[in-house]
């Protein structure tokens, strides 16, 4: 009986160590994160009717990009002096080698207004932030002959195979993430054919806790500005048509969406070839951050 209460006293002290660290462990923010909200608060805890008080947000650059303007625009909140936008400019990235923080903007409302009250009542408070950014993705593409391809496995060698996207440091990380899919290996035709047209799918994930939204558009318009597609060290390939993804790209419900674009290897080589893709997708981003407000009647009032 004693053992098996001393067996359940370490066990609880156990517990609630765990329990303990994992309750004072911080949460760092991400290079995904892009734009980060702060706070949204009042500048004093007990707000009186009829007071003048300062609303004040703050947001970071957390991401690996630089952020030149940032829009901030009060929600939800319809009392006098939160009305006005607040710009931010040139909010440089975090460098960790150089410890730098990434850039603020501290957005700040003075002399607004609260309300008379003649009872305690809560109210709704928040800031939205919308910003550019762009994400990156990289991806080198294999293509070779069938007799290399063949050779490759008669000597029991690793197929060299594509490397694509973010996930995997090829390029940077923003709210926007960018999958590529496209085959491992392509197989060049042989001489005579005609080139072959290899489509390559690009995948947006929104993954930035806000939605790509511009300021002033339409609330259901989620959009992909832009997607511009350069190649280097092709050794031959190119793109032969830019697809769906020359023009803007639809984010279905703020969450995801894609376009494709074809390369084209032509049979003209007889060896190993790659290219180089390099993807910068561009797009508009809000994030937001709300808090209460609670409003106390004045003293006197209640006397009154």
């Amino acid at each position: 009986m004693k053992s098996a209460l001393a067996l359940a006293s370490i066990l609880l002290v156990i517990t609630v160590f765990l329990s303990g660290c994992t309750s004072e462990t911080p949460v760092a923010n991400t290079a995904s994160s892009g734009l980060t909200v702060e706070y949204v608060r009042a500048s004093m805890n007990y707000v009186k009717s009829g007071d003048s008080i300062t609303i004040e947000a703050k947001a970071q650059n957390n991401g690996d990009r630089n952020i030149n303007l940032v829009t901030a625009v009060p929600i939800y909140l319809a009392w006098p002096g939160f009305s006005s936008t607040y710009p931010c400019y040139n909010l440089e990235r975090p460098n960790a080698e150089l410890e730098r923080q990434g850039g603020i903007c501290p957005a700040r409302w003075t002399n607004v207004r609260a309300p008379k009250v003649t009872k305690a009542e809560t109210y709704d408070v928040g800031v939205r932030f919308y910003y550019d950014y762009s994400t990156v993705a990289k991806a080198r593409v294999f293509a070779m002959t069938g007799n290399h391809y063949m050779g490759y496995k008669e000597r029991g060698e690793t197929v060299p195979t594509a490397q694509v996207g973010t996930a995997s440091g090829l390029g940077t990380q923003g709210p926007i993430q960018v999958d590529i899919k496209i085959d491992n290996v392509i197989i060049i035709p042989s001489m005579g054919a005609s080139s072959r047209r290899v489509p390559v799918t690009l995948v947006f994930t929104n993954a930035g806790g806000g939605y790509p939204q511009a300021y002033g558009t339409d609330a259901r318009s989620y959009k992909i500005s832009s997607v511009t597609i350069d190649t280097e060290y092709t050794g031959g390939m190119y793109v032969d048509n830019i697809g769906s993804c020359g023009g803007e790209v639809s984010m279905r419900g703020g969450s995801s969406g894609e376009c494709i674009f074809w390369l084209s290897v032509p049979s003209s080589t007889s060896d190993e070839i790659y290219i180089d893709l390099k993807l910068t997708v561009n797009y508009p981003y809000y994030v937001q951050s709300t808090d209460k407000i609670t409003v106390n009647p004045d003293v006197e009032d209640i006397y009154n």
